[in-house]
């Protein structure tokens, strides 16, 4: 096939959000750079990573005019339109290809309108970029990663989860509906943090809270650790020193 054949093809796999045809059109190490999120994907965690951007992408895509050959590569312009209302253009967008041996090695998505004497420029910038940007572990793309991250800020926050202190890694992520292995990437990514210190934060942040009510209870500072999900009042007593400089009793003293 000759290259405009493939790419044609290609946005017509995309269009009807058939995962298993666009990967028969690429290499088995090729990438796919995403300009909006900053992030990229290759190899084996890229059929993953398609599907859940696709799950997550409700609009329709119409290519603009037809792709331009430039050497190995061939770039084109969409237009992205809500299925709903397709009379609306969503957002522009530019799409630059590298092909080798029949097979799509790279793929550079770029959201913006540039005219046609322009697509050369985005492909040089897209193989600039190629590499660069944040990768995507595991298939996890950045819209599912940010679902991930609404899901476990309501937990945080109406459920209060972090006061179970049995509550495991796995238990979290089937709450959120994502693997343990994303979970631990949604933590890295939006908290930089681990699970441990995620759970931690919140619950010394709580116990602050809790530490400034009265009460004649002589053990009152232990009972805080243990109500805010801390299994141990060694480590209740670090985490809390490490996060606000004083201990739990000396916070207690300072502000009851």
């Amino acid at each position: 096939m000759v290259i405009q054949e493939i790419v044609e093809r290609y946005f017509d796999a995309w269009r009807r959000r058939n995962v298993d045809d666009v990967m028969r059109l690429l290499h088995k190490n090729a990438s796919f750079y995403d300009a909006f999120w900053g992030e990229t994907c290759a190899g084996a965690d890229l059929h993953s990573y398609l599907s859940a951007t696709l799950d997550e992408d409700a609009l329709v895509y119409q290519m603009v005019g037809c792709p331009i050959v430039v050497g190995s590569s061939a770039v084109f312009r969409y237009n992205a339109y809500n299925a709903s209302n397709p009379d609306t253009i969503i957002f522009n967008g530019a799409e630059t290809i590298t092909v080798d041996n029949g097979k799509i090695v790279a793929i550079s998505d770029h959201y913006c309108d540039p005219d046609f004497e322009s697509l050369q420029e985005v492909a040089k910038l897209a193989a600039s970029r190629h590499g660069r940007a944040a990768y995507a572990k595991s298939g996890l793309c950045a819209i599912k990663s940010v679902r991930f991250k609404q899901k476990l800020a309501n937990l945080i926050e109406q459920e209060k989860v972090y006061l179970d202190s049995r509550l495991s890694m796995a238990q979290l992520a089937d709450h959120i509906g994502c693997s343990v292995n994303h979970l631990s990437q949604v933590l890295d990514r939006e908290y930089g943090t681990n699970f441990h210190g995620f759970l931690n934060k919140h619950r010394v942040q709580h116990a602050r809270d809790l530490l400034t009510q009265k009460s004649a209870d002589n053990d009152y500072v232990n009972r805080v650790a243990a109500q805010v999900g801390f299994a141990s009042t060694a480590v209740f007593y670090r985490e809390f020193k490490k996060t606000f400089g004083v201990t739990p009793a000396e916070y207690r003293q300072t502000h009851s």
